[in-house]
């Protein structure tokens, strides 16, 4: 048996359309950091969205997305190119919601304390791809 490894997740602060921080962003595990294993094509990052706070709306071309929160509780919007649904998600209500590529997503956190997302997403961040549009789409959340 080999002895234990570690890996520092960098750890980024987030901000919206208006340059406001929204929480922050750090890295688990990716097929491109030459250290994480048992993933395809993958990353795991671990998110956060501050009080009162959005985060999105993110439109990938290439990226499909799993998101599960495991803090807190946040609402979920997922825009098709037509319409915005609304999800509830986090410690109330545990599921995972899975986004495909060319559709928009965007959390809103209601609750006072921050809340914490686990996204699984394929492929993984590539800086010199800019497959992410950042979209300012009309939503008003609702709780």
């Amino acid at each position: 048996m080999g002895q234990y490894q570690t890996k520092v997740c960098k750890r980024v602060v987030t901000k919206d359309l208006n340059c406001q921080d929204n929480g922050w962003l750090m890295e688990i595990a990716s097929t491109k950091d030459g250290w994480s294993r048992f993933l395809d094509n993958a990353q795991v990052y671990a998110t956060s969205i501050s009080p009162g706070t959005k985060k999105g709306f993110h439109l990938h071309h290439k990226k499909e997305i799993q998101v599960t929160c495991i803090k807190g509780s946040l609402a979920l919007a997922v825009w098709d190119g037509e319409k915005i649904t609304e999800l509830a998600i986090g410690e109330d209500n545990p599921i995972t919601v899975r986004v495909p590529k060319e559709y928009a997503s965007a959390y809103y956190n209601f609750g006072p304390n921050e809340a914490i997302v686990i996204n699984l997403c394929s492929p993984p961040y590539d800086p010199d791809d800019p497959e992410q549009e950042d979209l300012d789409l009309p939503w008003e959340p609702h709780r």
